[in-house]
């Protein structure tokens, strides 16, 4: 596994991005952009196609009149009236990071070494990790509308705590002899996938004002990729220091 397996695995992800990148040539112009440009035939053929015809017309006629909006500027984001937009967007995107979950995902066979488990173990439980977050995106797909985005995001979070206080307490009485860990770990994942994983997305997508909404979201999805960056370079330091449970 050492010196040749991380290499299969990844020349495995060029069958995934090739498959990507030949989809990718079906995706179609977005139609903001194209009436942005000033072609207003293909961004209406597109609606249309989506939208159907009448419909289709009055989304075209909606970006139009966005389209001649003075564009948002950066001071804007942190002015009364959006201020708390922005924090709010900015709050979720940390915190959907810093809680932890890239530290399970990209540490996960580490983690699993660590409390005890062989190499192969800690790689299968890796793979089901994935597939269990995976099926509780769809869960969050089938909730969100339903449950409402603020709801299902506080019962998320809850069994995120409990998870990760079941994860420090099998590091602390070292229960890793039985199925605790994966356990604990699963249900945290989970949690995840179904509230803070989707929802700070979507919520981002509906608080901005269509002006400011492409700033306000870069900035927001920034300070979410530099969250990724410290957990990345954090959490090994953490588990060497301060060992399992604490981290």
């Amino acid at each position: 596994n050492g010196n040749t397996g991380w290499r299969y695995m990844m020349g495995s992800e060029v069958v995934p991005s090739a498959i990507f990148f030949f989809l990718s040539l079906m995706v179609p112009e977005s139609p903001r952009w194209l009436a942005k440009k000033g072609k207003e035939k293909p961004a209406a053929d597109i609606l249309n196609k989506i939208n159907g015809e009448i419909k289709g017309a009055e989304i075209l006629r909606e970006i139009n009149d966005t389209l001649h909006e003075e564009k948002g500027t950066f001071a804007e984001l942190f002015k009364p009236g959006l201020r708390k937009a922005m924090i709010i967007g900015m709050m979720l995107a940390i915190f959907s990071q810093i809680t932890g979950i890239n530290s399970i995902i990209y540490y996960a066979p580490e983690i699993f070494k660590s409390a005890g488990f062989g190499t192969e173990s800690a790689f299968l439980q890796t793979v089901i990790i994935g597939l269990i977050i995976t099926l509780f995106t769809f869960v969050a797909v089938v909730l969100i509308d339903k449950v409402g985005r603020r709801k299902l995001l506080l019962w998320g979070v809850s069994g995120m705590a409990i998870s990760l206080f079941a994860i420090g307490l099998v590091y602390h009485f070292e229960w890793t002899g039985g199925p605790w860990l994966l356990v604990s770990i699963l249900g945290f994942i989970a949690c995840f996938g179904a509230s803070l994983g989707p929802i700070p997305w979507v919520i981002m997508s509906e608080i901005f004002p269509n002006k400011t909404r492409g700033l306000a979201m870069s900035v927001s999805v920034l300070l979410l990729w530099l969250s990724i960056v410290a957990i990345t370079q954090f959490f090994p330091m953490l588990m060497e220091a301060i060992g399992g449970a604490y981290t």
